[in-house]
């Protein structure tokens, strides 16, 4: 994990790693400020050009492409494939219950 970055902004959410600008927590792909965010359920997306985030955040002068890969790279990494579903579905859990004991 990465030394750099601001702890502060982090420390309600799970970091699964930290670089220089970017994170990525339970939530996907984060700046450390926390001001740009990229839900789980987007780290493959594809813009209407077909673009992947690294060709689209490459043409970003702002962003440290280095760091922003790396990210990329655990996020897909930990989200190998994402359900059809939004990331933090979690589906019902089957319980019997007697109504007659109620």
């Amino acid at each position: 994990m990465a030394e750099s970055g601001d702890w502060r902004l982090a420390s309600k959410k799970m970091i699964y790693w930290l670089g220089r600008q970017w994170m990525v927590t339970g939530l996907g792909i984060e700046t450390v400020k926390g001001n740009h965010r990229i839900p789980v359920s987007e780290i493959r997306a594809l813009d209407e050009q077909g673009r992947g985030w690294l060709e689209r955040m490459h043409e970003q002068a702002w962003v440290q492409i280095e760091d922003f890969s790396e990210a990329l790279s655990v996020a897909r990494a930990r989200w190998p494939a994402m359900p059809a579903h939004d990331a933090f579905y979690f589906p019902p859990v089957e319980t019997k219950f007697d109504a007659g004991n109620a």
